[in-house]
């Protein structure tokens, strides 16, 4: 969850802009599901969903980058993750042997 109160402004010599109110929380979701298709093989699917709120610095502090100055944007939105997994597990003599294949899907990217 972020917020900012009337008190945090952005000012420029004496002129300043209050920031107003923000409140934000999401849920984050999870589920996964598992098969022994076989006594040596298991089968197992999952997603998730999470959100990666900015910190005070990503939303506030500008950056001197270069010759160019970076104001960052206080009304950024959190990173959005939607990620999916298979895996196959196959238990063979003394070892375990594992492929998965991994999805990523992130909305609102934060770049620091």
């Amino acid at each position: 969850m972020r917020t900012g109160t009337p008190t945090t402004a952005r000012a420029l010599g004496a002129t300043s802009l209050a920031y107003g109110d923000a409140s934000q929380s999401h849920w984050s979701p999870k589920a996964s599901l598992s098969f022994d298709a076989t006594n040596e093989l298991t089968l197992r699917a999952s997603i998730r969903r999470a959100y990666r709120f900015l910190t005070v610095g990503e939303l506030f502090q500008g950056t001197i980058n270069g010759v160019n100055i970076v104001n960052n944007n206080p009304n950024l939105k959190p990173e959005d993750d939607l990620s999916k997994e298979l895996t196959a597990e196959w238990a063979h003599g003394d070892g375990l042997y594992r492929f998965t294949l991994f999805q990523d899907d992130v909305k609102n990217t934060i770049f620091s």
